[in-house]
């Protein structure tokens, strides 16, 4: 993060008081704000900083910017402002922005004007607020600022009865004879954008499972790439425990051209009540800053074995931080989530996709997700003879060659993978279960029985 402009406006507001901003958009430094193009505009994320030399006085040298390239005069880009900036709010905005040529009203490449507005009130003329509109010099970065010790109200006097500003909107060529692309870059705010870490521990809702939690090594749920994408490996090195304390996660390395694309957790021989527990999934997901791919986003689904009329799943993807854990649910039982339920209302299957509709370069620039505590609903209320299931083990753990299961009740299969949720050996009730040819590391047993599938780590020596 460039620290230039944000040290000339403090350098200003010294003389009556200091004014902390806050970085809401910076390509380089994986902070983007969610933008909206209308007409024929196009936005893009990152694209390469066409300059990073003019002005020699203050260069910005960003290494990547968002550019803006619109077709017309009015054309334009909307921002999702922090929710309800009110009327009479100390604000202030500041950012970069850079055209080839110069421009003004009816010459060059135009006027840049920038307008706040509310998303309910619209951005007719009695509804907005102007900011100043912005001449271009052209062939080198620019300073656009705006403050206003009470931010005023719209010209109808209803913005914070509508819940204030939430729309920032820029028309990047107004009037212009020869419209060119505007780039911009550093968008600052004095309204804090502090993310409150999530606790260490996730927490386990009463009556949910864990399909997927590295911390107490629970591995209810087989796992693999879905989609186009296959690189899945499990117990990898968390990037960091702040925010989430398991020392080994998930990894998925998302290195495919198939736009749709993500992990699968399979629980295929038992399943989850949709509306059981807080009838909520919940996974805590690290995506690595990747500017290539604008802000990384997920959308959660629940299926059946993979019919998509009992899916349910987000509405849209929700968008995640970059560099930090980030917790998300999908609410499954709420009827706009749901294209249709099973008849007894069990699914088995969760799929995590990452970045919906982005093909990533395999050209080595994949796009890296960690993944952890990944729960569920549970299968339903516990008989007594549920509770008997807990009550069984496997002798000797670790296993030399073989091993037993102690248990009371009728076992259906046992199914062996390895870590990384591939199938490696399945039996039917035995005495003894020869693993022998098995190499030496760690496997997930899943044991099924009349009452549902118990999952137990062995140790291979």
């Amino acid at each position: 993060m460039k620290k230039t402009l944000l040290t000339l406006t403090l350098t200003l507001v010294s003389l009556i008081g200091f004014s902390q901003t806050y970085t809401w958009h910076s390509v380089d430094d994986c902070v983007t704000m969610n933008a909206v193009p209308s007409g024929n505009a196009v936005y893009v994320t990152s694209v390469a900083n066409p300059d990073t030399v003019n002005p020699v006085a203050n260069p910005n040298t960003s290494i990547n910017v968002s550019s803006i390239t619109s077709d017309s005069s009015n054309n334009n880009i909307t921002f999702d402002l922090p929710a309800g900036i009110t009327a009479g709010t100390n604000f202030s905005i500041s950012f970069r922005f850079w055209t080839a040529n110069a421009g003004s009203n009816n010459d060059g490449s135009g006027r840049m004007i920038v307008r706040m507005y509310n998303s309910s009130l619209g951005t007719g003329a009695s509804s907005r607020l102007n900011l100043p509109v912005a001449n271009k010099v052209g062939g080198e970065w620019e300073d656009y600022t705006y403050s206003e010790t009470s931010l005023p109200d719209n010209a109808d006097g209803t913005i914070n009865g509508a819940g204030g500003y939430d729309k920032l909107l820029i028309i990047p060529s107004n009037n212009a004879v020869a419209i060119e692309t505007l780039y911009f870059d550093d968008i600052e705010m004095n309204i804090e954008n502090s993310y409150t870490t999530l606790p260490s521990e996730a927490t386990l809702a009463t009556d949910n499972q864990w399909y997927y939690n590295n911390s107490p090594d629970a591995f209810n749920t087989t796992v693999e790439g879905w989609g186009g994408g296959s690189d899945v490996l499990a117990s990898q090195p968390t990037p960091t425990t702040n925010g989430n304390s398991s020392p080994t996660v998930l990894k998925f390395t998302r290195n495919d051209l198939d736009a749709t694309t993500g992990i699968k957790f399979d629980q295929a021989t038992s399943g989850f009540k949709y509306d059981e527990g807080d009838g909520k999934i919940t996974v805590r997901i690290y995506p690595e800053c990747n500017v290539a791919y604008g802000t990384p986003n997920l959308k959660i689904r629940a299926r059946y074995n993979a019919a998509a009329g009992t899916q349910i799943q987000t509405d849209g993807t929700t968008d995640l931080i970059a560099n930090q854990w980030n917790e998300v649910s999908l609410d499954l039982t709420d009827a706009g989530n749901q294209a249709g339920l099973t008849s007894d209302g069990i699914y088995n299957e969760v799929y995590l996709i990452f970045n919906q509709g982005v093909n990533i370069d395999t050209e080595g620039n994949p796009a890296v997700f960690y993944i952890d505590a990944l729960q569920v609903p549970s299968a339903g209320s516990l008989s007594v003879d549920d509770f008997e299931l807990n009550s069984f083990s496997i002798y000797p753990n670790p296993v030399k060659n073989s091993f037993k299961i102690d248990t009371n009740s009728s076992i259906e299969t046992v199914e062996v993978y390895n870590i990384t949720g591939r199938l490696i050996k399945t039996f039917t009730q035995e005495n003894t279960y020869d693993i022998s040819d098995l190499a030496t590391g760690i496997y997930i047993a899943n044991i099924k029985t009349q009452f549902g599938v118990k999952t137990i780590k062995i140790v291979k020596q």
